[in-house]
């Protein structure tokens, strides 16, 4: 982050003299750099004799603003990277970490023209009304337990909006889906990704439906906001101002309970965070339908299991080149942020020089597949097993394991099944 920006952040107000020792500048050096961060949206005043102060500016998500809000030891103590437009959050911080960000570094932006979904399927957000970001974390958990990271954000995720707008209520489908009222307000994608030293980390992209008040016809009624949530539960008829969501708040309350996820994975395993995931759940005790579960899966490359990264099967790679996998995947059929859209390009089709097809590491489990006949079926949702799958017992009384990576689960009667 700025030096400046770093200093005024830090109090409330910093004297000329002061900046002008700490940054060995001049006082007109100082107000050139004061002016250029104003332009750029930060509100630095001048307060006369007490220098300059950085006051807060709600729902700003310009670093400083971020960094002088957070109280976490290493989640979003990296880089803070903040950029109106970008192709997605997720392939940004990619790049950076291949080029060596520091665990912790967070991605944000307002607009993405490339954001994806399960199966390369893209989606749109309003723009500037949303909460888009990606984070990296470098889990001390062994590799066939990184997709539990996945269940750690939407926990912390359904933490954090209840906490910044009481009175809502934040159910998870699973495996990572966040729901309000039966309808989808939170996506989120986690892709493996070798670091600047060959080693595996996770960028978890999350993208929430913070402000947004209109959503297509074809999706209004799986797709929600936490501002049209709250009017709901209000009874207001119209939008007034103080009603909007602060997407820093959120993202601030977000960061440090997913510190403390990652922190309870990292000493008890999924055991320590099922009670909490659980107790949100929509999808245990519903009747579900498993769609997919009979298709076939291209099997993954053994040196998933040591790098996190593989070669896509039959696309060849330059020397050094890797593959990000995704852990989890969205729900084809929900809406990550805004509107999620069919890829223009089908499987097997050929790719463009840099674009990626992703893999689910089901390699890490020989077991991950939903067993049984091989075809779509429906059934009770009964648990969530100690690797995050889950365990839905079918009409004929089998209990079967079912990992996201392979399958969708939706409710028989719509997007969310009610609670049987």
């Amino acid at each position: 982050m700025d030096e400046l920006l770093s200093l005024l952040s830090a109090t409330e107000c910093t004297t000329e003299k002061k900046l002008c020792q700490a940054l060995g500048m001049t006082r007109a050096a100082i107000w050139k750099r004061v002016e250029t961060l104003q332009r750029e949206g930060y509100q630095i005043e001048a307060a006369g004799k007490r220098g300059y102060c950085l006051p807060p500016k709600p729902d700003s998500l310009l670093p400083a603003y971020i960094a002088g809000e957070l109280s976490t030891r290493w989640v979003g103590q990296g880089n803070i990277i903040y950029e109106h437009t970008v192709s997605s959050t997720n392939a940004l911080l990619k790049e950076l970490t291949r080029a060596g960000a520091p665990k912790g570094s967070l991605v944000l932006c307002e607009r993405q023209t490339q954001g994806r979904g399960r199966l390369q399927r893209s989606w749109d957000a309003a723009e500037g009304e949303n909460l888009l970001h990606s984070l990296l974390i470098c889990p001390s958990l062994p590799m066939e337990q990184a997709q539990l990271c996945t269940l750690a954000a939407a926990v912390a995720m359904a933490e954090a909006i209840e906490e910044t707008s009481p009175g809502l209520r934040a159910g998870i489908k699973w495996p990572n889906d966040i729901v309000i009222g039966g309808r989808k307000c939170v996506g989120i994608l986690s892709e493996l990704v070798a670091d600047a030293d060959g080693l595996p980390s996770i960028v978890m992209g999350v993208g929430v439906n913070v402000n947004q008040r209109v959503f297509p016809d074809d999706l209004r009624h799986k797709a929600t906001s936490l501002l049209l949530e709250r009017l709901a539960a209000e009874g207001e008829a119209h939008l007034p101002v103080e009603l909007l969501i602060d997407r820093r708040r959120l993202l601030v309350a977000y960061l440090s309970r997913m510190e403390e996820a990652i922190g309870m994975l990292e000493t008890g395993g999924l055991p320590a965070l099922l009670p909490e995931y659980t107790r949100r759940s929509v999808t245990l005790g519903a009747r579900v339908r498993v769609i997919g579960a009979g298709r076939k899966q291209a099997q993954v490359p053994e040196q998933v299991q040591a790098l996190g990264r593989a070669q896509v099967p039959g696309q060849a790679q330059a020397p050094g080149q890797t593959q990000d996998l995704p852990l989890w995947s969205l729900d084809p059929q929900g809406c990550a942020i805004g509107a999620e859209r069919e890829p223009t390009q089908e499987r097997g089709h050929a790719q463009a020089p840099g674009q990626t097809q992703g893999l689910p590491l089901r390699s890490l489990d020989p077991q991950s597949r939903a067993t049984g006949t091989g075809a779509d079926f429906t059934g009770i949702a009964e648990a969530v097993d100690e690797t995050g799958a889950l365990l839905v017992r079918d009409a004929s009384g089998n209990l079967r394991r079912v990992l996201s990576g392979d399958v969708s689960v939706r409710g028989v009667m719509g997007y969310v099944e009610t609670q049987v």
